[in-house]
């Protein structure tokens, strides 16, 4: 057991640069600076608001005249009258 850690008595301090510790931490500081804009996120949520009602309305035009479409092309009466 004593010879395990007579192997920790060969460690050696390792030498550090200069200024790390102030490099390490400009780096966070500038991560944490990266933000999106509110003039960028309002534009986004603009054009992702105006699409999904380009698409709503698109659908629903496109479904209502599909209806149609089919009932005409296969002689359908609109009425469901089983008598």
């Amino acid at each position: 057991m004593n010879t395990d850690f007579e192997i920790l008595k060969e460690i050696k301090q390792v030498e550090v640069q200069p200024f790390l510790f102030t490099k390490i931490q400009q780096r966070i500081e500038n991560r944490t600076q990266n933000f999106v804009s509110p003039k960028f996120a309002l534009t986004f949520v603009s054009v992702i608001l105006v699409m999904f009602a380009f698409d709503f309305i698109v659908i629903k035009n496109y479904k209502s005249e599909n209806k149609s479409n089919i009932t005409e092309s296969m002689s359908l009466m609109p009425q469901n009258q089983l008598y």
